[in-house]
């Protein structure tokens, strides 16, 4: 069976945080993005929004000995 993206992704990259920008206000795209464990920004994106998600992301990686 081939291997789904997100499951490629993970074995590629590690586990690295996701953010999904989307136009979409729906139900369906806010489950499906909170049960791939990924944040969810709106458009119009406020810029800082994003920077503000970019920061506490940054944040919370663990730091490299």
């Amino acid at each position: 069976m081939a291997e789904r993206t997100p499951e490629r992704l993970v074995r590629l990259l590690g586990d690295l945080p996701c953010v999904i920008i989307t136009a979409d206000h729906g139900e369906a795209v806010r489950s499906a993005v909170a049960s791939a464990d990924c944040h969810l920004l709106h458009k119009p994106l406020k810029p800082l929004a994003l920077k503000s998600l970019m920061a506490r992301l940054l944040a919370a990686r663990p730091r490299a000995a």
